[in-house]
């Protein structure tokens, strides 16, 4: 989108648009969002696009949060495609994402197992790359280069958060996940006001310059995620299990600055004679324990490190 020849201040032309991001993202989340935001429309304005984060917006049903992805953010780039068939690995068919530089996913229910981790997989690779392989119908595959932008909304429940891929210090940092608040004051000419307000938020976004503690050499902002929804969304993971269990350990067996060190099957049989680890262990090996500890030493659990002496891989429990 064209911007306007506006030089106001925020919100002094644009008055419905910003009344409702102040309220829907709240005042410390929404400097990350207009970060996040003018350094990719400024980049596609000039047609010198740069890779950036993928961009979650979690929330409340009727929020305005697929209203914003979709009309707000949909219009300053250009219109937008939907690829939640792509993303979790339902076709490999992709041709037609290709031809907007704004895909989005709106509300799907989150699912596990193997189409979560496709999913995941799928967002990091959307991030850090800039050449993909374009698969077409009865056409010899190719690939294109392309720095667009990906936003996904989702409601707040667990079943839905189930879709936030895995929060894990290799993904972190290709992410810019926001808390929705609620708002009602829409209206029936609501949509309508919003559109015809764009080209001035458009000029805000495009003179808008992003505070120096916020930039980042790679992605041209620092990643945000939302501390409320880290939360939620690692204690709905499929390790929360894991952690409970040396949680549980760490009460148990050590004292303030003691430390454990040894092997997953040595965890394993100490743990088996704990009183009310029983349940927790029914589905546990060896394997699944040792997973299970990678991952949580991955999203930078401080009391948790993984040594290899000699071959053998030992792990490091402190309190």
């Amino acid at each position: 989108m064209e911007p306007s020849n506006s030089e106001g201040a925020w919100g002094e032309d644009f008055p419905v648009i910003a009344n409702w991001l102040d309220k829907m993202f709240g005042e410390e989340q929404l400097k990350w969002e207009l970060a996040w935001l003018s350094y990719a429309y400024q980049g596609a304005l000039r047609g010198q696009p740069r890779k950036g984060h993928a961009h979650f917006l979690v929330g409340p049903p009727n929020c305005g949060k697929t209203l914003y992805n979709t009309q707000v953010l949909g219009h300053l780039f250009g219109g937008h495609m939907k690829c939640s068939e792509y993303l979790i690995g339902r076709t490999e068919f992709n041709d037609h994402l290709f031809e907007t530089g704004f895909w989005t996913v709106d509300d799907e229910a989150g699912s596990g197992g193997e189409a979560h981790v496709q999913f995941s997989s799928r967002v990091k690779e959307f991030v850090a790359n800039d050449s993909f392989v374009v698969n077409a119908k009865f056409k010899k595959s190719g690939r294109v280069f392309w720095r667009g932008r990906l936003s996904i909304t989702l409601n707040n429940d667990p079943v839905s958060m189930r879709m936030i891929p895995d929060l894990d210090m290799s993904t972190r940092d290709k992410l810019m996940i926001f808390s929705c608040n609620e708002f009602s004051e829409f209206t029936r000419d609501f949509k309508d006001k919003v559109v015809a307000e764009l080209p001035h938020f458009a000029a805000w976004l495009d003179d808008h310059e992003i505070p120096e503690d916020m930039l980042d050499v790679r992605f041209g902002v620092k990643a945000f995620i939302c501390e409320n929804v880290d939360e939620t969304s690692q204690a709905d993971s499929r390790y929360s299990h894991i952690k409970e269990l040396l949680e549980i350990f760490r009460e148990a067996q050590l004292d303030p600055g003691d430390e454990w060190a040894g092997t997953c099957s040595g965890l394993l049989q100490v743990l088996s004679k704990l009183s009310g680890c029983e349940v927790l262990l029914r589905d546990v090996n060896t394997r699944k324990l040792g997973w299970g500890m990678r991952h949580l030493s991955s999203k930078g659990c401080d009391w948790l490190k993984r040594t290899e002496t000699k071959g053998s891989h030992r792990w490091r429990i402190t309190n």
